[in-house]
């Protein structure tokens, strides 16, 4: 039996919900397949862009009418620069979160960049802390049985190097290429106070979570992106059920896990 844990919801809403929510099937519950024939047909490139296009201008409207300049300012320079490949208002809440985190000791950590467009928003918050970005750059490793069957292997690669040159104005920047967490040594003897992890599928998240909730400082927080995904959905809460972790859901498709050491 798990540890008991502490969950406080605030849910964010838009259009692209529809797509995230057809995502969310468990087996055996009635219109299971119904969800999972419409979530393919949502993820069909032509509907799936021009929803997508829709939905981020009109979340682009509301946060230039309800938030500062500056967050906006640097969501739109990822997107033109980097291909960001969140919605806006998930990156928001990276922005939020991430400026949060920079108060509290330990540095800061992504696992699964792309171009580095999350990164940049990261490092842009960061001040003086480290920060350790970590990559296959060769794209999605090989999908599990839990995962979504629209992905594809070496979905979303980019060249080392390009997201290097991307983040070469911060100081303190390391990244590392490999699968992670086999790749993660460099992080033993760290304190982390965030951690952005975006892998997208089963595996990649469970082991890390595993691999990461030890080193997080008092107060430290892990932002999980696209947890409407069927595989990160089992991940998470596989490891809920073993931790003591206060939670809650932010942005869109996103989740927020604290760590408090006088919990655990």
């Amino acid at each position: 039996m798990g540890s008991a844990q502490l969950s406080f919801k605030f849910h964010g809403c838009d259009v692209k919900c529809l797509a995230q929510q057809s995502a969310k099937t468990r087996a055996g519950e009635p219109g299971d397949t119904m969800n999972k024939t419409l979530a393919n047909l949502l993820h069909t490139p032509p509907f799936y862009n021009s929803v997508e296009f829709v939905n981020k201008q009109f979340q682009i409207s509301l946060l230039k009418f309800y938030r500062e300049p500056e967050a906006l300012a640097l969501i739109d320079q990822a997107f033109r620069q980097a291909d960001l490949q969140m919605n806006p208002l998930d990156a928001y809440s990276l922005y939020s979160l991430a400026r949060m985190q920079a108060n509290v000791p330990g540095s800061m950590v992504e696992i699964g960049m792309y171009r580095g467009g999350s990164a940049g928003i990261i490092c842009h918050l960061k001040g003086d802390k480290k920060f350790y970005g970590f990559d296959t750059f060769e794209g999605l490793p090989s999908l599990g049985k839990e995962d979504e069957k629209w992905f594809r292997e070496n979905q979303y690669s980019a060249r080392q190097d390009a997201v290097a040159t991307y983040l070469a104005k911060f100081t303190g920047v390391t990244l590392t290429k490999g699968r992670f967490p086999e790749s993660g040594s460099i992080l033993n003897g760290e304190r982390l106070s965030f951690v952005n992890l975006d892998v997208d599928l089963y595996k990649g998240m469970i082991d890390s979570l595993n691999f990461l909730w030890e080193k997080m400082n008092d107060r430290g927080l892990i932002l999980i992106h696209d947890t409407h995904l069927g595989g990160v959905k089992k991940a998470i809460a596989e490891f809920l059920e073993g931790h003591n972790v206060v939670s809650f859901d932010c942005g869109c498709s996103q989740m927020a896990l604290i760590r408090l050491i006088r919990m655990s």
